[in-house]
């Protein structure tokens, strides 16, 4: 009677249970079940040790792996103090350097206006999907990319190789704002170096200035010669400036040469701003986003409005919107469009992730992705129009194609644009404000590098959040100590990568060749 007695028991509680449509379910994270409390019943808010402790055994084995560490540390890791500071950071890593030069050079190669449509289909059909798909991800475990991989360990080393890529990046990166502090400091001259050939930097025997009185004659004036018939590899004199004394270029990868200290302490001026803004993390650098991430949008505009007053400005605005339609033939075409919107958008790099961790469980992320993503295309955009209006007008004075005026990479951001920026009145405002876009470009981009790498860490040894200032000092202090091979004598930074193959492969042919 007894045991008879107990199963009735057990039974009427079984259907108690399922009758009583207020119970809370037992899946699901602990917000999900507070949605389901009753209303009389206030909401109540748990403290860390008592979510782990009142979780079932089912929801340990489930959860444990991404959502109850995210419930359980969100009060240490932080969050974002409003959703602004969260769509403006996303603003500031999509939006960089590359946008500038990078995607107004692949438009012109591959067709103008023709490259836009593969762009384009390729942001629809991949771009905006993985976009949304990491923020998503990263906003449900509120854990960055390492961490995440908790719930299959086997494929934990995507996240290392994200947080890995992310950490050469943020190194080379700040090189390239270096040059942008190099630059700007320049600028506060009487007179911008460039416009001259200078005997301190430049080879006056193959040093000229474009757009001088000889040039418009019909021969440009070349330090004080004219271009004549034993002339051989002209080079102006910004390209010059930026590969003879910003670079101070060596003969080759093998003859490394020491460290350029001018450069060493612009590298240091960039990584003392960068620790400055992550002091606190996303606390110090999501109020500083909202500087970093509208300010280039100020500049963008005022350079695109200038430069549309410059007279062949149009002719480049055509150049650069009227398509090609052959190119969309060329695979080449799509390669180059896919390639630019996933550097464009920072899809795969892990930021995405470690960002959208910081938000509110129920933030509509789905609208955040669709408003960065479009944002970024129109961003690059008006930078092709900005750089065709002024390479237009650049054209159109020196009276040549425009092919010939634009270079690829850092060439069109150090060598284009400072040549061009000298036909606008007072070139050194003009300069100073083109070269502080570029570093605040870089700024926001570096942020959410560097912020990823330290999140990623901290996530799996979570000692280090007690000390965040120390461990990014640490951080900053190794990468600053990498970079310096990048301000040598060797080599442009951005060009090593590419310069590496190729030097090996000399050196296995000259072993062959031995042999």
């Amino acid at each position: 009677m007894s045991v008879r007695r107990g199963k009735d028991d057990q039974r009427d509680a079984v259907t108690q249970l399922r009758g009583n449509p207020m119970t809370p379910p037992r899946g699901g994270s602990l917000r999900e079940r507070e949605r389901h409390r009753p209303g009389d019943r206030p909401t109540r808010r748990f403290s860390a040790h008592i979510v782990a402790r009142r979780e079932s055994v089912l929801d340990r084995g489930i959860d444990a792996a991404i959502r109850r560490p995210s419930l359980a540390s969100v009060a240490e890791r932080g969050n974002w103090g409003s959703r602004w500071e969260f769509l403006l950071s996303c603003v500031g890593l999509s939006v960089g350097i590359g946008n500038v030069w990078r995607f107004p050079y692949l438009a012109y190669q591959n067709g103008g206006g023709a490259f836009l449509i593969p762009y384009l289909i390729m942001l629809v059909l991949a771009g905006k999907p993985m976009y949304f798909l990491e923020l998503a991800v990263g906003q449900f475990g509120g854990v960055g990319p390492v961490a995440l991989w908790n719930c299959c360990p086997i494929a934990k080393g995507v996240g290392c190789a994200m947080v890995t890529v992310s950490l050469i990046v943020c190194i080379y990166y700040n090189v390239i704002m270096s040059y942008t502090v190099h630059y700007m400091v320049s600028s506060f001259a009487t007179e911008v170096p460039w416009s001259k050939c200078d005997p301190e930097w430049a080879d006056m025997t193959t040093c000229y200035v474009r757009g001088s009185r000889a040039s418009q004659e019909g021969n440009s004036s070349w330090g004080n010669r004219s271009i004549g018939s034993n002339s051989t590899n002209p080079e102006t004199a910004s390209l010059q400036y930026w590969e003879r004394h910003v670079l101070h270029l060596s003969s080759g990868i093998d003859n490394v040469g020491p460290i350029k200290w001018d450069l060493a302490l612009c590298l240091l001026f960039s990584w003392v701003v960068v620790v400055l803004c992550l002091v606190k993390g996303i606390k110090t650098s999501g109020k500083v986003v909202y500087f970093a991430a509208t300010f280039p949008y100020v500049i963008l505009f005022i350079l695109l409005v200038t430069g549309l007053l410059q007279e062949g400005s149009l002719t480049g605005i055509l150049y650069f919107i009227t398509p090609t339609w052959e190119k969309l033939l060329d695979i080449q075409v799509w390669q180059a469009a896919a390639g630019q919107m996933f550097f464009s958008l920072s899809v795969s790099m892990g930021g995405l992730i470690m960002y959208s961790s910081y938000n509110d469980f129920r933030n509509n992320v789905y609208r955040d992705a669709l408003v960065v993503s479009v944002l970024d295309t129109l961003t690059s955009i008006i930078s092709g129009m900005v750089a065709f209006s002024i390479l237009g007008a650049m054209a159109h004075d020196l009276q040549v194609p425009i092919e010939q005026v634009v270079k690829e990479g850092p060439g069109l951001a150090f060598v284009a644009y400072p040549e061009a920026l000298l036909r606008l009145p007072v070139p050194q405002l003009w300069s100073v404000l083109f070269f502080l876009m570029l570093f605040v470009l870089g700024l926001d981009s570096e942020f959410a590098l560097l912020e990823n790498v330290l999140t990623s860490i901290s996530d799996e040894i979570t000692v280090l959040r007690n000390h965040k200032l120390a461990f990014c000092i640490s951080i900053a202090v190794l990468c600053y100590l990498v970079g310096l091979s990048c301000v040598t004598y060797v080599s442009k930074s951005t060009d090593l990568l590419s310069a590496l193959p190729v030097f090996f492969q000399e050196r296995r042919r000259e072993t062959i060749r031995r042999t």
